[in-house]
């Protein structure tokens, strides 16, 4: 009888087993995760002020474009930074329901055909909880209304709460914070203001296809015409480019993706336009090109009759200047963002599709006669290598101290969903438990060719590599189409900081990987790789560093942004005019080895608009001792367009480097009229010499 009881028993819990709902797998040991979305991807609802009514105005198919021009049309208040609904009654908050993931996963949860086009961070999501993320405990999101500015101190306060209840509901684990797009501004921006607090609460920050310098043709053409965030036949359901256009011209968010003025692009991003112009009675077709800044006021003509009709009031909404004020503003802001020691970044960028740069109306045969067409014409790009929204030049320059940075072909959105960018985030967040990670170790990998040179080069060691494979595999999918398959082509920075705060990253290393298509069950891998170190013992005082008469006053100085031998900005110092040239700074001796001969060298460059250097600047490099070194330095037989050392001095260190705490002073001026103009200063070498 005990028998047949246990049967039935092992029968009942087996069938339990079965009709149980399989649990999801749940792995105790991770670090919380803060998913941050870009521009458009949060769910807004309006409430009603007066009944409390909710409705979804962003994202919806039905009614879209209705919903936008009574909800969502806005109108930014100088005075608090906030953009303001036209509709009075009308507020927009941000679900926070699933943690705030809801508001960031389906945009449209109710669109059932094509719901893909309004997918978010759907996919990332799922797969974060296959493996292992739960929501709530590990996962979490934080949606906000993009309309506002990347600053605005309501935004960041509420960040800063999430912070604190993600960490408080992780049992006091720090946070990766994974953002995407434009989060990746608002990000920073918290990151600048707010330093102490990131530090307290992020572990490790993960930037998505981020638009650190902006998206300058993307943006340009959204002022003018709008823009479209669903593409393909949803389209007509959706909200019209011009609904987009009216809602986007008052968004402090949309004048921050701007092209950043300050950035030394390759090729500076332009707005161009075929127009027509009568000189002498005869019409003259010209193409006119226009810088960022000078694009300003190509904006305001084309904007100036620019009107809404809202609920029978016409309201102009002509190219605002005091959101352009402000967002100038916060690019100072993130300009100034450091990333704290305790805290890591990382980058991946979207790479491999053609990506606005600069925008181009009319033709030769169609040319702009009034400014104010400019709405109705249909732009075209001029494109560079990017994700299809943001050039990778501005994507990978962050400004920041980052442990990695890595492109991966895809478009801007669909990098979300990209299994590549999965694997990479898995063994990033330590979801894979697999230290020595390899995402080739299926394979057998065979070396087929192996170089390496290094030289040492004023200060640096540069080290080159080339490294070749032949990867072996008997997966045959595919092979058919091998000759219309092209080579997948992905990059990848590396720096490692110097642990002092006056100088550089003190190595850096890019490595470029092909990825031949495989063919006969072997695909050939190549491997280019470059890494540039400072030497033992050599040091940069940056410009921001040395003592600069009228420095600041931007009358006789500016200050550019320069990209040093790793991907980080550096400022630099360009003289516009001055009579009294004077440059002074100091280094401290217990840096430096004992018993070590070093020299002292000004590291400038002269431009093409040099002029007025007929007397010489004086060099001089003093020693604790007394010992004073100087000669005079003829600037017109200096190279253009190059940086140059210009030699200070030299001097040994003692055994016992005796004079510890002192400093060592070096200087270079000139006082002698006339005005002089076109010199660039990056800062004061002091490095190993024989």
């Amino acid at each position: 009888m005990a028998s047949l009881l246990e049967e039935i028993l092992e029968s009942v819990e087996m069938w339990l087993k079965l009709i149980k709902k399989p649990q999801p797998y749940v792995d105790p040991t991770l670090d919380p995760v803060l998913l941050v979305p870009g521009i458009a991807g949060s769910i807004l609802k309006a409430v009603d002020d007066e009944n409390g009514k909710e409705e979804r105005v962003w994202v919806r198919i039905l009614a879209a474009d209705y919903k936008c021009r009574t909800k969502l049309w806005s109108r930014f208040d100088p005075t608090t930074g906030r953009t303001v609904s036209l509709d009075q009654k009308t507020s927009l908050v941000v679900p926070e329901d699933r943690h705030g993931l809801y508001a960031i996963d389906v945009l449209d949860p109710d669109m059932i055909i094509g719901r893909e086009c309004v997918y978010y961070f759907h996919d990332m999501i799922v797969e974060m909880i296959n493996w292992g993320f739960q929501e709530g405990k590990t996962l979490f999101g934080f949606g906000y209304d993009f309309r506002q500015s990347n600053r605005l101190q309501e935004t960041l306060d509420r960040f800063s709460a999430k912070l604190e209840s993600i960490y408080n509901a992780s049992g006091g684990k720090k946070i990766n914070v994974i953002s995407h797009s434009m989060g990746g501004l608002l990000v920073k921006c918290f990151m600048s203001l707010h330093a102490d607090v990131f530090e307290k609460y992020v572990k490790n920050w993960i930037a998505i296809a981020a638009p650190f310098q902006g998206a300058p043709g993307y943006v340009a053409s959204t002022f003018l015409n709008g823009m479209s965030f669903v593409e393909g036949w949803e389209q007509n359901f959706f909200i019209s480019k011009w609904s987009m256009h009216q809602l986007l011209i008052e968004c402090p968010s949309v004048y921050e993706l701007m092209a950043c003025l300050d950035f030394d692009w390759e090729h500076i991003p332009l707005l161009e336009v075929w127009r027509e112009k009568l000189v002498d009675g005869n019409s003259h077709v010209v193409l006119e090109s226009y810088s960022p800044i000078e694009s300003v006021e190509i904006f305001e003509k084309a904007l100036t009759s620019n009107t809404v009709n809202h609920e029978g009031e016409i309201i102009p909404l002509p190219f605002n200047l005091e959101i352009l004020k402000w967002a100038n503003e916060t690019r100072k802001i993130l300009s100034r963002a450091k990333v704290p020691s305790q805290v890591k970044f990382f980058n991946i960028y979207g790479t491999s599709l053609d990506t606005p740069h600069s925008v181009c109306y009319g033709n030769g045969q169609t040319p702009v006669k009034d400014l104010q067409e400019l709405r109705y014409f249909q732009p075209t790009y001029i494109c560079v290598d990017g994700d299809g929204t943001v050039p990778v030049e501005s994507a990978k320059a962050d400004g920041l101290n980052a442990e990695a940075r890595i492109g991966i072909p895809g478009e801007h959105r669909g990098i979300l969903c990209d299994h590549h960018v999965f694997r990479i985030l898995k063994h990033w967040l330590k979801a894979d438990h697999d230290p020595f990670y390899n995402p080739l170790n299926d394979y057998v990998i065979l070396p087929t060719a192996f170089e390496v040179e290094s030289h040492k080069e004023k200060g640096l060691q540069v080290t080159s590599l080339k490294e070749e494979w032949e990867i072996i595999s008997e997966d045959t999918d595919g092979q058919d189409d091998v000759a219309t398959k092209k080579p997948l082509v992905s990059s990848i920075t590396v720096s490692q900081n110097g642990g002092n705060n006056q100088f550089s990253s003190r190595a850096e290393a890019r490595a470029t990987i092909v990825l031949h298509p495989q063919n006969d069950g072997k695909q050939h891998v190549e491997l280019n790789a470059v890494s540039v170190s400072m030497l033992d013992n050599c040091f940069m005082v940056y410009a921001r560093k040395l003592s600069i008469t009228w420095g600041e006053d931007n009358r006789y100085w500016t200050w550019q942004q320069h990209k040093d031998t790793s991907e980080e900005l550096i400022e630099v110092a360009r003289l516009k005019q001055v009579c009294w040239l004077e440059v002074n700074g100091k280094f401290e001796m217990r840096k430096l080895s004992p018993v070590t001969l070093y020299e002292v060298a000004f590291v400038v460059m002269m431009d093409d608009s040099a002029n007025g250097w007929s007397f010489p600047v004086n060099i001089s490099l003093s020693l604790p001792d007394g010992t004073n070194q100087q000669h005079n330095q003829d600037m017109t037989k200096l190279p253009t367009n190059q940086w140059t050392h210009i030699t200070a001095g030299k001097f040994k260190t003692s055994h016992h480097n005796d004079q510890f705490g002192e400093d060592i002073h070096f200087s270079m001026h000139n006082y002698d009229s006339p005005w002089k103009a076109g010199l660039s200063i990056k800062g004061v070498l002091i490095q190993t010499t024989n």
